[in-house]
């Protein structure tokens, strides 16, 4: 991915959870410059930069780095026959966390167009 488009996508999420610049410098102990720089395709950013940001951001480094995320939906159902859960038990949890994300999304986009 090229450096621009990091820079434009870290700054659209930051921005979308009302994160100043000098907010996530603070957090995550990176310089205002440096967040600056990067997202305005200036500077790479490093991995333990990238861990930093997306802990605090609450997102995958995947999304930051636009790289979609696969369906997680068969390693939940591994997880939950492991936890020895009856098929109807899994069902009713993969369709629970469905919701709940579509519910996220949802707000999401209600936030977004304020």
């Amino acid at each position: 991915m090229d450096r621009v488009q990091f820079g434009a996508r870290l700054s659209s999420i930051r921005n979308r959870n009302g994160v100043s610049v000098a907010l996530l410098a603070a957090v995550s102990g990176i310089p205002e410059e440096t967040i600056f720089a990067i997202e305005n395709g200036m500077e790479d950013i490093s991995e333990s930069q990238l861990e930093s940001i997306s802990s605090f951001l609450n997102v995958s480094p995947l999304t930051l780095l636009g790289i979609p995320i696969q369906n997680q939906e068969p390693a939940l159902e591994t997880r939950f026959r492991t936890q020895g859960l009856s098929q109807p038990e899994i069902r009713e949890a993969l369709n629970f966390a469905h919701a709940f994300l579509n519910q996220i999304d949802e707000l999401k986009n209600l936030q977004s167009l304020d």
